[in-house]
């Protein structure tokens, strides 16, 4: 909308889904039955002197309500009705909807050389609009515009109603005659030139670019966001702010007029279903948003039963119901100060419920001033529009609220997965001790039988092959005896230090118990694991372990698996290797031949 047309409809019927029901009440108590000053007559009527190509008319207007509707024309053009007309201290003249006829008169004193001007109302849901005055001919003319005569011709935009004056120079007296059963009358009058009229339509065009630029930038913002995290609540506020712009989409007529036609039911109740769906989106996000279930599950119920009260009066509504706008603004105002209770409630604990308070208080605080404004300013550019691009601040906080979220989200994520991660390593640090021998650090006998049964198993199904080493120290016993149990242990450590200096990570060392240990090759070659064995019995017997130079041989046994062997079968024949070992003498390398 342009900066000189768009204005805030105080009947409540076309609004922000947060702000309905402030301006309402407050504009029932500031407009009393048609917002006239009473007991006024009209002091100066618009002046065209081309200082200007846009001429405000709403403090210019005066009024007179037809409570009977039987006036007509002639009656109130007579000079001695001229008393009967209030004049309106409001810069936006807002009737509340009525059955009675309302009659506006406006002097227009033509200074310039020019007959041709425009009027300029920017109020899609307008029913029923007449225009009387001479014109420069001295011609009684009558003009008609709104949706109860359909897209009249001598209407110049579908969307806006703009009608030609052709001005007599000098003073000129227009009476406009509204019906509007069904909406307030919310009168954004501007006269203007040819030249001004395309400013209005420019800047009009402008302002609504933006704004339909903004709410779809919010829209795929949050929903890209959405699809990336699967929160909830980025999907319900996606779904908030589509409504928003479609709310103001219908209120102002944009799709009716690119469509090329705008039937009255539509405009008048299209934007009340939506703005009802937006509220619904709104709680969802709302509960999502703070979190209100873990909070408190009594005030969850609450709001779910506004949800339900919402659906239901949408469904009444969608019937024909007398009163569902009336009961829409009820919930509304319950549901709204409810929210807003609930987020102040909170505001010390979650940052969320700070920035919600913020955004609710801003578009509260946008209403007051344009209230208060409204009968002592005279309409700017920086206060038109403001409902929808006060909407854009709160999108704009709550957005920002949602990044925040959305960081906040990565930030306890990260956290959780080092948790996790910490808790995994402490899990299989200990799967690992539960493994491993505490003296020497080589795998127990729990891990061997596990590491045994599994390749018995994968030889069975594959086909492969292993090979079994068991080795025992020799003459153990006397180490412990001579230089005692704290240097044998050392002598252990000591001894598989050595051993994981030949083996693979695919070999398997185990300490069996005392000075015996077992040694799983994934080899199926006898020969390697001999080779194996030999190595490790020539290294330890060729050095000397400690300070104290201990000495030492070791036994081994060797063995290869065979098909149907068990764990049972291949101990017994490595055991018996190592038996044989033993009793030759020790620090032997035996093989169990199992051809």
């Amino acid at each position: 909308n342009s900066s000189k047309t768009t204005r805030l409809n105080f009947s409540g019927l076309r609004m922000n889904r947060h702000i309905k029901i402030f301006v309402i009440l407050l504009g029932f108590l500031v407009l009393p039955e048609a917002a006239l000053a009473s007991g006024q007559t009209l002091v100066e009527g618009v002046v065209l002197d081309q200082s200007s190509s846009v001429y405000e008319t709403g403090s210019k207007l005066s009024f007179y309500i037809d409570h009977d509707r039987t006036r007509t024309i002639d009656e109130v053009s007579h000079a001695s009705f001229r008393k009967n007309f209030n004049i309106v201290k409001y810069s936006t003249p807002v009737i509340k909807k009525s059955g009675s006829v309302i009659w506006a008169r406006l002097e227009i004193d033509n200074q310039t050389s020019i007959n041709q001007y425009y009027l300029f109302n920017d109020y899609f849901p307008l029913y029923k609009q007449q225009v009387f005055y001479k014109d420069k001919n001295n011609i009684n003319r009558e003009m008609q515009a709104g949706h109860f005569y359909g897209n009249a011709s001598h209407s110049l935009h579908e969307r806006h109603t703009i009608l030609p004056l052709e001005l007599r120079k000098g003073k000129n007296i227009l009476f406009l005659r509204f019906e509007q059963p069904f909406e307030a009358l919310h009168l954004n009058m501007l006269v203007s030139d040819a030249v001004g009229l395309s400013d209005l339509s420019a800047l009009n065009t402008a302002e609504i670019s933006l704004y339909v630029a903004l709410i779809i930038a919010f829209f795929l913002f949050n929903m890209v966001i959405f699809l990336v995290i699967r929160d909830d609540a980025y999907f319900y506020y996606s779904m908030h702010v589509l409504l928003i712009g479609a709310f103001f989409a219908t209120f102002y007529g944009f799709p009716f007029s690119w469509l090329g036609t705008s039937p009255y039911f539509n405009a008048a109740f299209i934007p009340n279903y939506i703005s009802q769906i937006s509220g619904i989106f709104g709680v969802l996000f709302f509960l999502h948003f703070l979190k209100v279930r873990e909070r408190s599950e009594k005030a969850f119920r609450y709001f779910k039963l506004i949800i339900y009260a919402v659906v239901l009066n949408f469904i009444y509504m969608l019937s024909g119901g007398a009163f569902a706008l009336e009961l829409w603004i009820l919930i509304l105002a319950i549901g709204s100060v409810s929210q807003l209770v609930f987020s102040i409630s909170y505001i010390r604990q979650d940052p969320y419920c700070i920035f919600y308070t913020i955004a609710w208080g801003l578009h509260l605080g946008i209403i007051i001033l344009y209230i208060l404004g409204a009968a002592e300013v005279a309409e700017t550019h920086i206060r038109n529009g403001h409902i929808m691009f006060g909407s854009i601040f709160e999108m704009l906080i709550l957005t920002f609220a949602l990044g925040y979220r959305f960081t906040s989200i990565l930030k306890e994520k990260e956290v959780i997965e080092q948790q996790v991660f910490q808790v995994l390593r402490r899990e299989d640090s200990l799967v690992q001790l539960s493994y491993r021998d505490s003296l020497t650090g080589a795998y127990n006998r729990r891990k061997f039988d596990e590491v045994l049964s599994q390749e018995l198993k994968t030889s069975e199904e594959d086909g492969t092959s292993f090979s079994l080493i068991l080795i025992d120290i020799d003459h153990f016993k006397d180490v412990n005896d001579q230089y005692g149990h704290e240097t044998g242990d050392k002598v252990l450590k000591e001894f598989a230090k050595v051993i994981s200096r030949f083996i693979r990570k695919s070999d398997t060392f185990c300490r069996f118990g005392g000075e015996e240990f077992s040694l799983i090759v994934d080899s199926g070659e006898i020969s390697d694991a001999e080779s194996l064995a030999e190595k490790i019995r020539q290294e330890l017997e060729n050095m000397q372990l400690l300070e104290q130079k201990i000495s030492m041989t070791v036994s081994c046994g060797v063995t290869v698996y065979k098909m149907e062997d068990s764990v049972s079968s291949i101990l017994k024949r490595a055991d018996e290797a190592l038996y044989k070992a033993k009793n030759d003498g020790r620090n032997k390398v035996v093989t169990f031949d199992i051809t």
